[in-house]
């Protein structure tokens, strides 16, 4: 990927995938859709964490995305993979 090219995939990682990266991925999906560009739209968006397991997304994070509008009902948590990575355009880390 070049300084202008756009990803195809964005992975956002936290430390448990339970607070900030799951808020950010879901955030990030719901703007991205409602883009006037195409490319932009369909960027993949996903998010894990260096630790933990599946589970729920923590309530603040789930209060915030409810606040804004944004459905986040079918989120598990999910610990990162070298195949995430492999198949990131973009990974972003959130601390």
């Amino acid at each position: 990927m070049n300084s202008t090219s756009i990803p195809k995939s964005v992975l956002i990682i936290c430390l448990g995938n339970i607070c900030r990266s799951p808020a950010a991925e879901y955030f990030l999906r719901h703007y991205a859709t409602q883009s006037p560009f195409e490319k932009i739209q369909n960027i993949e968006f996903k998010s894990a964490g260096l630790l933990g397991g599946p589970g729920p997304m923590y309530r603040n994070s789930r209060k915030y995305l409810n606040n804004k509008g944004i459905p986040h009902n079918e989120f598990t948590s999910k610990t990162v993979t070298i195949e995430m990575l492999e198949n990131s355009d973009l990974i972003l880390v959130l601390e």
